[in-house]
């Protein structure tokens, strides 16, 4: 069974998306309109929309079989239903990776950030945030990404005290 699948890992990357907005705050607007470009579903379109440059670089299709949205969840912890389906994805070996359309959008937490990323590479997924192109598996890349994480969760903590 395990052949099958690499067999089929060698054809097609297997990709999830993630994009959730835990407040109304996030997506809205101050007199209350909608950013449209923070949506949930704005999130899944810039993430399919990645998929043809993911395509072109890694040389072979890409699919997101499926979009997580945990609205209503903060990004300061991992209790959310779909950031918990995510991990089961990847434990399971149903994912070969995950697209975020920002790093914030994973986590807002260093330590929670990093236990993803390690548990990712325990498992081969690889995570792309639209954006950014580092490679969390080079000690450079861990760098700027745990300094990036750090400053998102700098942000929810000054908001929490706001």
């Amino acid at each position: 069974m395990k052949q099958k699948n690499d067999k089929r890992r060698n054809d097609v990357c297997i990709i999830a998306s993630y994009g959730p907005a835990s407040t109304d705050g996030q997506f809205k607007k101050a007199d209350g309109t909608i950013r449209e470009d923070a949506t949930p579903q704005a999130q899944r379109r810039r993430c399919q929309d990645y998929v043809g440059f993911l395509e072109a670089r890694q040389g072979k299709k890409c699919t997101i079989i499926e979009h997580i949205s945990d609205e209503g969840f903060s990004g300061g912890n991992t209790n959310r239903p779909g950031y918990q389906k995510l991990l089961g994805m990847i434990v399971s070996g149903g994912i070969d990776a995950i697209i975020a359309t920002e790093l914030s959008r994973l986590s807002r937490s260093v330590f929670d950030f990093l236990e993803l990323v390690a548990h990712c590479e325990k498992h081969s997924v690889k995570i792309f945030v639209i954006g950014l192109d580092l490679d969390t598996s080079t000690p450079t890349g861990r760098v700027l990404v745990t300094i990036l994480i750090a400053l998102c969760q700098f942000e929810r903590e000054i908001t929490a005290v706001r």
